[in-house]
């Protein structure tokens, strides 16, 4: 009766931190923002946002603080969480927080390349904290940053001892972006395996095999556009971008049909995955070289809405992974819309955002 009560408590909680999220309404007001000091305004009247923003906006630029300002909101509601959550229930999503930590390192890697301007996106989660990122974005080189993150024995010196031994260009992001995600799939797969709830194990193993098929299709859209566009590309180890996943992916696949610009094969592909009906779309307009964006953006909004939308039925630990997801979103779209405003029309933007 103990666990039944907690589990009720739990999901109480749960729905009282969603209903606190932003609705479409808001997300409609936002939209009729027309720079980004109009959008500011907007942001400060909504309770979640409105004193982190202003005290963001003491230190920085106003675009960077609204980045600052999404990043301390996600970052606090994370932790929460984890707070509200014991046991099999924390170890659950401190397992699926894994992927800003993860983020935090990939993005002081592409500063460290030189390919990006910095950006302060750094969500204040996981094991580094500012400083340390702070640290490892100013390393000069690879070896630099593998060796500060050996030193603090942070497991993501693995990745970076990869991209060293496989000598990955600095301006392949796929690859490097790929090599990143397989790291986080593979601490996602082991990490299942110590959840010994019986009825958190599996919710967890839908969800990992979720998102390794999201990755997957996502990865496959990019060589169709690269294939369609006529781009020239040096065919990349897809062992190291390719998770054999839900829809049984394999990498050896992936790679004979980009070496051959089979694309055929890589939407017959697509279409062993979830998202069937938006590739259905999709064939017989490769060819005419447009963009997959389109696709991607499609296939995006599919995955995080299907991830949201996720109920209490018969555990509370997938409304909590609802709650996660719906978090994320918010995130994702506060930054579409704070950076779509001088590049996107209001219409384009309000395309990109997912309305869960």
């Amino acid at each position: 009766m103990a666990g039944s009560t907690n589990q009720g408590f739990i999901a109480a909680r749960f729905y009282g931190m969603r209903s606190r999220l932003l609705k479409n309404e808001d997300y409609q007001r936002l939209l009729t923002s027309t720079d980004v000091h109009t959008l500011i305004s907007d942001l400060r009247n909504l309770p979640t946002y409105k004193t982190v923003l202003e005290e963001r906006l003491l230190l920085e630029d106003p675009l960077t603080a609204i980045d600052s300002a999404i990043n301390i909101v996600l970052s606090e509601r994370v932790k929460k969480t984890l707070r509200l959550s014991g046991g099999p229930f924390k170890r659950g999503f401190k397992l699926l927080s894994l992927k800003w930590e993860l983020v935090n390192v990939q993005l002081a890697i592409r500063s460290i390349l030189k390919q990006i301007e910095y950006q302060p996106y750094f969500i204040p989660l996981g094991d580094l904290n500012q400083s340390e990122l702070t640290y490892l974005t100013n390393c000069s080189d690879l070896n630099e940053a593998l060796s500060y993150l050996e030193s603090i024995l942070n497991p993501l010196a693995h990745v970076v001892r990869q991209l060293i031994d496989k000598n990955v260009l600095p301006n392949d992001f796929e690859t490097i972006d790929g090599i990143f995600n397989l790291f986080y799939q593979n601490q996602l797969r082991k990490g299942v395996k110590n959840i010994k709830d019986r009825k958190i194990m599996p919710i967890m193993k839908k969800s990992v095999k979720e998102e390794r098929e999201f990755q997957n299709a996502k990865t496959i859209l990019n060589y169709l556009g690269k294939i369609a566009r006529g781009t020239t590309f040096d065919v990349p180890d897809f062992s190291l971008m390719i998770f054999p996943g839900k829809a049984i992916i394999t990498p050896e696949e992936i790679e004979i049909a980009v070496r051959n610009k089979d694309v055929r094969a890589l939407q017959s592909v697509l279409l062993r995955t979830s998202y069937k009906e938006i590739i259905q779309q999709m064939i017989g307009e490769t060819e005419s070289s447009r963009t997959m964006q389109k696709y991607v953006e499609e296939i995006e909004k599919k995955y995080y809405t299907s991830q949201t939308r996720k109920r209490f039925l018969r555990h509370s630990f997938n409304l909590g992974l609802a709650y996660v997801w719906q978090i994320t979103t918010e995130a994702r779209n506060l930054r579409i819309l704070a950076h779509g405003l001088n590049n996107y029309t209001q219409d384009e933007i309000s395309r990109r955002l997912i309305f869960a």
